[in-house]
């Protein structure tokens, strides 16, 4: 009996001695160990507590650039984290890809770095991971694999600052690329599933997230922290309207009105404006009717003229029309319109400028030429702008901002040409893959525009392309 309860305990400590510590301050990885998939490194497996890391080391500058929110802000010199400056260095190269594709938004950038700075270098890691540990060639322990569970709220507000950010490139959404389905289709929790599955190409081993408090151990808990919105700035820049809807302008929204009296069905200002509507459409009615009434009786009542007939016009009638000037006839009716009289005068004040002008030429030409001269001057001081940036940007502008930024960062940004090829008359065709010498293979199915001579093709005109050379002065 004493026998059986000593097996007992020691078979209860060897269990307690070999469990896994689930608590904060205590990593689950630490290092690097082993070749993972990829070309990529795999993490040492490390169930203690958390490393201190040296203040102004290598390791600590490298965290302050790249994972800021993982120095202890209270006190730095006391920093612990869950990884080492290979682990961060890799981190680092890992997501220059993504990088460059979210570098139009600061804060969603800053955002998909902190995920992976925290999931890679917390120092509470054990309480939202759970590893698949296998020992290595060497003997040391090796994680193949790792769940980690992350809060839905943190996944929706990493996921929506990114979701609307553009890639010019190849005019889609960022996502579309890195979710590895559209950008409708993807959330969160798509997102950093598809970043962790090593068919990415990029990932040394499977990373699987999860949401969900289903599996968590005693311990254990949902990773949540908050993330930055895609319209806070960071590094004194913020996303534009078109990668960001907060950012956009908001319309201040007009109060609804509150007691509208109502006449016949419709609003008081609604009825006012017809009411004056129907009112000018009578009066204007009523106008032209009696003008035209006024007219006809007028016309009636008019004697012929008694010389119409004669066909001589006396010499005081005849210097009138001589000294009248071409094509004016001063409205004689007794209620002729103000456009008639109003024609009259511009045709009265052209008339004998014109007179002017041609009776006095070198008046003209010496009054011209004294006042238009000294205004020509100005023309010393002319600075022609032919750079489209600055014709069509303010140098305060949001967009003049963001596009200096991103030249400071990236370099000038180019329009990029893109061609499609494409060919007729050619039909798909299959190629056997041999994997060794005695294996027959399987046979794959290629595109028409895999064809040797079309590829052949495609690369001479590549090799022109890029062989191209273009006068530049600039």
């Amino acid at each position: 009996m004493t026998k059986l309860l000593f097996v007992v305990l020691l078979l209860y400590y060897l269990q307690f001695a070999n469990s896994e510590v689930y608590k904060d301050g205590y990593c689950m990885w630490y290092g690097q160990c082993g070749d993972g998939a990829n070309g990529g490194k795999l993490n040492c497996y490390y169930n203690k507590p958390a490393v201190v890391v040296p203040k102004n080391s290598t390791f600590f500058n490298k965290l302050v650039s790249l994972c800021p929110n993982v120095i202890d802000q209270d006190d730095p010199s006391n920093t612990r984290v869950c990884c080492n400056l290979d682990q961060l260095n890799t981190l680092d190269t890992a997501i220059s890809v993504p990088r460059q594709a979210l570098a139009r938004c600061p804060s969603c950038l800053y955002n998909f770095i902190d995920v992976f700075c925290r999931t890679t270098c917390s120092p509470d890691s054990s309480t939202f991971q759970q590893p698949v540990v296998e020992n290595g060639t060497d003997g040391v322990e090796e994680i193949k694999s790792i769940t980690m569970y992350i809060a839905q709220s943190t996944l929706y507000q990493f996921f929506t600052s990114c979701k609307d950010v553009n890639f010019p490139q190849t005019n889609t959404k960022a996502l579309d690329l890195l979710c590895g389905v559209s950008v409708k289709e993807c959330n969160g929790l798509k997102w950093l599933n598809y970043m962790g599955n090593i068919g990415n190409g990029n990932t040394p081993f499977p990373i699987v997230y999860k949401n969900s408090t289903k599996g968590l151990k005693s311990g254990q808990k949902l990773y949540k922290y908050e993330t930055r919105s895609c319209n806070t700035y960071y590094n004194d820049a913020r996303c534009s309207c078109q990668d960001c809807r907060d950012s956009c302008a908001h319309f201040p929204t007009v109060p609804p009105s509150q007691n509208v009296t109502r006449i016949v069905g419709l609003e008081e200002s609604l009825f006012s404006v017809v009411v004056i509507f129907c009112v000018f459409v009578i009066l204007f009615v009523s106008a032209v009717t009696l003008y035209m009434i006024y007219s006809f009786a007028t016309k009636s009542k008019r004697k012929p003229n008694s010389g119409e007939d004669s066909p001589l016009i006396d010499k005081e009638e005849a210097q009138k029309i001589f000294n009248r000037p071409y094509g004016l006839s001063k409205p004689e009716c007794g209620i002729c319109s103000c456009g008639n009289y109003f024609d009259y005068f511009l045709r009265s004040c052209f008339y004998y400028w014109g007179y002017f002008v041609a009776k006095y030429p070198w008046l003209i030409l010496i009054v011209a030429f004294i006042v238009v001269t000294p205004l020509c001057f100005g023309i010393l001081l002319m600075k022609i702008t032919t750079d489209p940036v600055e014709l069509w940007s303010s140098p305060d502008s949001q967009a003049r901002h963001e596009k200096d930024y991103f030249d400071q960062h990236f370099g000038p940004f180019y329009r990029t040409e893109m061609l499609i090829f494409t060919s007729e008359n050619l039909s798909q065709f299959n190629y056997t893959v041999h994997k060794t010498n005695t294996d027959t293979g399987s046979t794959v199915q290629f595109n028409h525009l895999f064809q040797k001579k079309i590829l052949l093709e495609v690369m001479e005109i590549q090799n022109y392309l890029t062989s191209m050379k273009v006068p530049y002065n600039g």
